[in-house]
């Protein structure tokens, strides 16, 4: 079993050439790819939580995800590392 202290809980806000502008949690498939857990997002002044599976993302929400290093890096990389800028 994983120790807790392994976990981390990141923030990342999408940008505007993100490739996950437009898709859902279920379409990227981020924890079945990554392990990491999309827990909650930031749109504008509401937060969002828990997310639902098929919330569209679009540009500037701030994603809080929650998995250990290598499965948030992993998110990172599928939510388009280049335009996912750490909040």
């Amino acid at each position: 079993h994983q120790d807790l202290g392994e976990m981390k809980i990141e923030s990342l806000r999408l940008g505007a050439t993100s490739r996950a502008l437009g898709s859902t949690p279920r379409e990227l498939r981020l924890r079945e790819s990554t392990g990491a857990v999309l827990v909650a997002l930031r749109r504008g002044e509401k937060l969002i939580a828990p997310v639902s599976p098929d919330e569209f993302l679009v540009e500037e929400d701030l994603l809080f995800l929650v998995g250990d290093l290598d499965a948030v890096t992993r998110a990172r990389v599928v939510l388009d590392r280049d335009d996912a800028e750490p909040a």
